[in-house]
């Protein structure tokens, strides 16, 4: 029996209406998270370009890495932000994750990229500060990179209340990325998943719920404004983050500071859009900002939509997560693992695991 906790939350069904087809919901739910929490994305650019330097062995020679720099031209304005592309030198085609990396070198403590790729993965890991600096929407402060997005994207006109936040940036650039592995033979497009920790587990969510090429999103430790329900959640809320964050959000999402019960939607929402790829939530039990048993709940209410479309959803039993669980057996999976707020070698087992299956 699966769980209904949540239901306890006062959550809002997701398509209780089923005269509407699931694709127009869906198109119904992304217009209201954009609207009252991300921001939309204001213009497609007219132009995207990618320049690859020469590959280079990495890993012992096991892998071929280089360094792609996108270019995306708005108008007579051109946007750059370089990626890494780690790719093992085994046969392909190889399933893949864009990830979406705090850190601009191609390995850190959150990539163990030789066990990602002697799994067979590839990787293609961009850092969210070279597309635009965590912290202000103005451009700054980057010593390789002239972020000017938001000023690209406005005209150096104030951003209305529904205007894009730096995670609708970020999430933007996890898509350019996809543009230039959708142009790879080697890499397997039925298995291209993306990947974030913390607030880039929520950027992970927004860009896998927007951009169907992702067959698989993975969303680890991403909490408040992520995967975790905010209604009645333990640990950060919308009062916290937005007084913190303001930029990550558009403006019209600080006016739920402490008025989460009139939110009209709720992060449930945000899994379900993803619907019918699959979508993976990670959680930790010493991070109780994150809440997750907040996170664990969302999967549970998630499963409305993957059940409606006939398909297994969350497979879990119906009681709280213990240590050590790992339900990846439907369309949505979930794990929670001993610890704090990390991204894991333990994580990314599992997050290969199920991409593997």
């Amino acid at each position: 029996m699966q769980n209904e906790r949540y239901r306890e939350r006062g959550l809002l069904p997701i398509w209780s209406d089923r005269t509407v087809d699931w694709e127009t919901r869906r198109r119904q739910l992304l217009e209201i998270l954009q609207r009252e929490e991300y921001g939309f994305f204001p213009c497609e650019a007219d132009e995207i370009s990618f320049a690859e330097d020469a590959p280079a062995n990495f890993c012992a020679g096991k892998v071929s890495r280089s360094r792609v720099e996108v270019t995306a031209r708005f108008g007579e304005a051109a946007f750059r932000f370089p990626f890494w592309i780690s790719v093992p030198k085994t046969e392909g085609p190889h399933p893949f994750f864009v990830y979406i990396a705090f850190s601009d070198a191609p390995v850190d403590h959150y990539l163990p990229l030789e066990e990602i790729t002697d799994r067979g993965f590839a990787v293609l890991n961009f850092c969210y500060n070279d597309v635009v600096v965590d912290g202000t929407h103005a451009p700054a402060g980057n010593a390789h990179y002239d972020n000017r997005i938001f000023d690209i994207l406005y005209g150096g006109t104030p951003i209305p209340a529904d205007g894009c936040g730096t995670i609708a940036v970020w999430a933007w650039a996890a898509s350019r990325v996809m543009d230039y592995a959708c142009g790879r033979k080697d890499l397997d497009l039925s298995r291209a998943a993306v990947l974030g920790h913390s607030r880039l587990g929520k950027t992970a969510l927004l860009a896998g719920a927007l951009d169907t090429r992702f067959t698989h999103v993975f969303s680890n430790n991403s909490g408040c404004s992520g995967a975790a329900i905010t209604r009645g959640k333990a640990g950060e809320d919308i009062a916290a983050i937005t007084k913190t964050f303001p930029y990550w959000f558009c403006k019209n999402y600080h006016a739920y500071s402490g008025r989460e019960t009139e939110l009209p939607f709720d992060q449930h929402f945000l899994l379900a859009a993803i619907a019918p790829r699959r979508v993976y939530v990670g959680s930790a039990r010493e991070d109780q900002w994150a809440d997750p048993e907040s996170e664990f709940l969302s999967c549970c209410a998630a499963d409305e939509v993957y059940s409606a479309l006939g398909l297994k959803g969350f497979l879990a039993p119906d009681r709280s997560p213990k240590i050590g669980d790992v339900f990846a057996d439907g369309h949505i999976g979930y794990h929670l693992r001993a610890g704090s707020h990390y991204l894991s070698r333990e994580d990314w087992a599992k997050y290969m695991d199920y991409l593997e299956k």
